[in-house]
C-alpha cells in the first residue's frame, strides 16, 4: 500500500504537524484547537468523511477487498454520527431521528448487522480471509490508529492525571483519524499525479506537431 518513500513522508509530515500544534498549544496556552466544535473537531470530521466515501468509491474495490473496505467506511460513518450531535444542526426532522439518540442505534445495529451477513455469505474461506487481512499494510495502519483512539479514550476518562488533558485527547482522535484516511488520501493522490502524467504526455505530444518557428534574419 505505501512505499518507503511513502513511509518517510508520512511520518514526517506526522511529526511536524504534532509538533507545531503541540508548540503553539504549550506557547500561547489558546484552546483555539482543542475546545468543542474547534479545528481538531472539525478535522476530526472531514477525515472520516473522507474515510466514510474513499473506502467506497477510490480505494480499489476488489472482491477480495470489498468487505474490509465496506467495514471500514461503516466504522467512520458510526464514528461521525458519534461526533456530530445532529440534534443541534439545522437539518430535517428524518435526519435528526435517525442521527442521534434511540434512532442512531437502531440505524447503526441494522447496518452492522447488515454487514455481518454479507460478509458471511461473501467470504468463502473465512480464516485464510482473517490471516491475509492481519498481515496486511492496511491492518497495521489500522491498529496504529486504534491504539491512538485508546490512548484518546484514557485521557478522556482520566485514568492518568495529565495536565490539559484535554488537548491531547482531541490531538490523539485527531491522528487517529487522519492515519485511517491516509491509504484514500494516498490514493487519490496516486490517482491525480497519473492523470496529470498523461494530460502531460498528450500535451507534449500534441506540442511536437508542430514544426519550430524559425525565425528570419534582418539585416
Amino acid at each position: 500500500m505505501f512505499g518507503t518513500r511513502n513511509y518517510v513522508a508520512i511520518c514526517a509530515t506526522f511529526a511536524a504537524l504534532n509538533t507545531c500544534l503541540i508548540y503553539f498549544f504549550l506557547t500561547q496556552q489558546s484552546d483555539v484547537f482543542h475546545s468543542e466544535d474547534a479545528a481538531l473537531e472539525n478535522a476530526q470530521v472531514v477525515f472520516l468523511m473522507i474515510s466514510t466515501l474513499g473506502f467506497l468509491f477510490i480505494v480499489p474495490f476488489r472482491h477480495t477487498e470489498k468487505p474490509t473496505h465496506i467495514a471500514i467506511s461503516l466504522l467512520c460513518f458510526s464514528f461521525i454520527l458519534r461526533e456530530l450531535d445532529l440534534e443541534n444542526f439545522n437539518v430535517s426532522s428524518l435526519i435528526k431521528l435517525l442521527g442521534s439518540g434511540q434512532g442512531r442505534v437502531l440505524l447503526l445495529a441494522s447496518l452492522w448487522a447488515l454487514l455481518a451477513f454479507y460478509g458471511y455469505r461473501a467470504i468463502e474461506n473465512k480464516t485464510r480471509y482473517l490471516k491475509t487481512f492481519f498481515s496486511s499494510p492496511l491492518f497495521a495502519v489500522l491498529l496504529i490508529a486504534f491504539l491512538m483512539l485508546i490512548a484518546s479514550a484514557v485521557l478522556d476518562k482520566k485514568i492518568f492525571n495529565i495536565g490539559q488533558s484535554r488537548f491531547f485527547e482531541e490531538l490523539a482522535e485527531t491522528n487517529a483519524y487522519m492515519l485511517i484516511s491516509l491509504p484514500v488520501i494516498c490514493q487519490a493522490g496516486g490517482w491525480a499525479s497519473d492523470k496529470a502524467n498523461v494530460l502531460s504526455l498528450k500535451l507534449l505530444s500534441f506540442v511536437k506537431r508542430f514544426p519550430p518557428i524559425e525565425r528570419s534574419d534582418t539585416k
